[in-house]
C-alpha cells in the first residue's frame, strides 16, 4: 500500500528548517451504520437557518464565536487570516525535553513524520541528536485552524510527532474507591490470577474487534438471504464476595 500524507509542514529550531510529511500511525476500522426511512431509503441531512428554516450552503456562510446565548461575533476570512489561522503549517520547535517526560495520557494523537522534499540531510541530523541526547522536542503547530500542542520524538529511526492536550484541556480525577484496604489473601490471589494471564510481551497481533468480525458475518448471511439467529440476552453471574470471585476466576483459567 502506498503512503499518503494527511498534512504537510516545516519544523524548524533555531535557523534550521526541514520540510515534513504526516503519516497516520494508525486507522481506527470499524462497521458503520447509515440510517434507513420505514420506506428502505438513506436519510439526507440538510443545512438550514435555525430560525428562519431556510436551506443554506456551507459556502454562504461566516464563522461566529458565540459569546452569549445565539449571540455571536462574526469572524471574516481575512480576520481570520491576521490571527494565524493557517500559517502554512510551521511546526515551531520551543524548547528540548528529556524524552521521559512524555505522559501518554496526554497524548491526543500521533503521527509519522517523514522528510520532505529537500529535507533529508536536516531530518536526519534532527534524528540523530535527538537519539543522543535521549531528548524530544516540544513544539507548536498551527494547521486548518487550531494551534496544536506537538511532542516530536524518535520511534525505531522515524521522527514522530505526538499532538497533545494542553494543560487546560486535561480533566482533573479524584478516585472514589480509594478507602478500601485489599486483604492479604485477597492480594495473593489476585497475584495469582495476574501470574495465570500473563505472557512475555504484548502483540497485538494476537487480538481481533471480535464485534466487527460478527457483523460483517451477519450482514454477508443476510444478504445471502439467511435469517440471523437472535439468541435471549444471557444474564451473568453476580458475584458480590470479592474472595469466591478470584477463587472461581481461577478455577477458570487453570
Amino acid at each position: 500500500m502506498s503512503k499518503r500524507s494527511v498534512a504537510s509542514g516545516t519544523v524548524s529550531f533555531g535557523l534550521v528548517s526541514i520540510p515534513v510529511k504526516f503519516y497516520l500511525t494508525a486507522q481506527a476500522k470499524t462497521v458503520s451504520f447509515n440510517m434507513i426511512t420505514p420506506k428502505g431509503n438513506r436519510v439526507k441531512q440538510k443545512v438550514v437557518d435555525s430560525i428562519t428554516g431556510e436551506d443554506i450552503s456551507y459556502s454562504s456562510c461566516s464563522k461566529g464565536y458565540e459569546v452569549s446565548k445565539d449571540n455571536f461575533v462574526i469572524l471574516s476570512k481575512e480576520e481570520l487570516k491576521a490571527l494565524g489561522e493557517d500559517d502554512g503549517g510551521t511546526i515551531e520547535i520551543l524548547e528540548f525535553v528529556p524524552a521521559t517526560s512524555l505522559k501518554v495520557v496526554e497524548v491526543e494523537k500521533t503521527y509519522y513524520l517523514d522528510s520532505g522534499k529537500g529535507g533529508d540531510r536536516a531530518y536526519r541530523l534532527l534524528v540523530k541528536a535527538l537519539t543522543k541526547q535521549e531528548k524530544c522536542a516540544v513544539a507548536q503547530w498551527t494547521s486548518r485552524g487550531r494551534q496544536h500542542l506537538v511532542i516530536i520524538g524518535v520511534m525505531q529511526g522515524a521522527l514522530v510527532a505526538h499532538q497533545m492536550f494542553y494543560a487546560d484541556e486535561m480533566r482533573e480525577f479524584d478516585l472514589d474507591c480509594a478507602t478500601y484496604a485489599p486483604k492479604d489473601i485477597e492480594v495473593d490471589l489476585a497475584c495469582q490470577l495476574i501470574d495465570s494471564l500473563s505472557t512475555a510481551s504484548y502483540n497485538p497481533a494476537k487480538f481481533t474487534d471480535t464485534y466487527r468480525d460478527r457483523v460483517n458475518k451477519a450482514v454477508a448471511a443476510k444478504s445471502a438471504g439467511m435469517a440471523i439467529p437472535v439468541s435471549a440476552e444471557e444474564n451473568k453471574p453476580v458475584v458480590s464476595d470479592l474472595f469466591a470471585a478470584l477463587q472461581a476466576s481461577l478455577k477458570k483459567v487453570a
